[in-house]
């Protein structure tokens, strides 16, 4: 997170800095992702971000005659609603004018 925040501002145009999270420990998006430990996420986890993400990503930037990809600026895989969201930045809430507003953590 620290080396996304240190060059993200970098990327003026939006279109250079990726960011992809997912509830994966290191490494553990090539392999089956649909849980951590004892946690268990309804989904593979790991499956999604190598087809919706990874492949289209290194297509667009390593294959001749490759479509651009649709791979959004930010990434970030929700376990609780299994799915992944598409973000323009990270962090992705603020206190006005974001498309996602801050909320209490849970308790």
């Amino acid at each position: 997170m620290a080396v996304y925040k240190a060059i993200k501002a970098k990327d003026t145009g939006n279109d250079k800095v990726f960011l992809a999270m997912g509830p994966w420990h290191h490494g553990q998006e090539i392999g089956d992702g649909s849980s951590l430990g004892a946690l268990r996420f309804g989904s593979d986890t790991g499956l999604y971000f190598r087809r919706e993400i990874l492949a289209p990503f290194l297509a667009q930037y390593l294959k001749d005659g490759a479509p651009k990809s649709d791979v959004a600026p930010v990434s970030a895989f929700e376990t609780a609603r299994t799915l992944g969201r598409r973000l323009p930045a990270w962090p992705s809430s603020c206190a006005s004018g974001c498309t996602v507003k801050t909320r209490a953590a849970l308790s």
